[in-house]
């Protein structure tokens, strides 16, 4: 009996090793872009490869909040857009480093697909970065796309091609610019 508690308490030890030390190492990926990105690529991989809830919290879904009515039109615009094996996992507010996001997880074929919005800080943009037509970065194994409106960014990340990402955050930027006018509460983005 003392046996078999050491036994099972060795594999627990080493399966909480192995956890943290591929959290750690998925999260430092989080610094090989530049820090307007940071947000994108770490509240997808905190959220929606890794499942970490924020300190206090539980579990991931104490983490989360569900969306509330003005942003639930947010699934009504992506789900029509995406290919047919996709299917939204979920979609909530959560917090990233101080900041409320709200994120819309996918599940795509390649792994999960990740729809971020977070409101900017002063200063916050994508000015001197390259477009064409989006801000685009790539830490293996993820891809991210980025596009600003005048109060927020949006991030599109997931472990699909380049051309593929690009293509789908090209075929929701409209609909997703729309809700953020509503959130705005003005007429039309201001794309930058």
């Amino acid at each position: 009996m003392c046996t078999s508690f050491l036994i099972q308490a060795s594999i627990a030890f080493v399966t909480l090793v192995a956890c943290s030390s591929t959290s750690s190492n998925l999260l430092s990926l989080v610094s090989k872009v530049p820090p307007v990105l940071r947000v994108g690529l770490g509240d997808h991989i905190r959220c929606a490869v890794l499942h970490i809830p924020k300190p206090g919290a539980a579990n991931a879904n104490d983490s989360a909040e569900p969306l509330n009515e003005a942003t639930r039109r947010l699934v009504d615009v992506i789900q029509p857009k995406l290919p047919e094996s996709y299917r939204i996992a979920g979609a909530h507010h959560c917090w990233f480093e101080g900041r409320r996001v709200i994120h819309v997880a996918v599940r795509a074929n390649s792994g999960p697909l990740s729809l971020v919005i977070v409101g900017r800080k002063p200063g916050e943009s994508f000015e001197d970065m390259p477009k064409d037509p989006f801000v685009r970065a790539s830490v293996d194994p993820y891809e991210l796309a980025a596009f600003s409106t005048r109060n927020h960014l949006v991030f599109l990340v997931s472990q699909e091609g380049r051309a593929q990402n690009s293509a789908f955050l090209a075929s929701i930027r409209p609909g997703v610019e729309s809700f953020l006018d509503d959130l705005e509460g003005r007429g039309s983005a201001e794309s930058r």
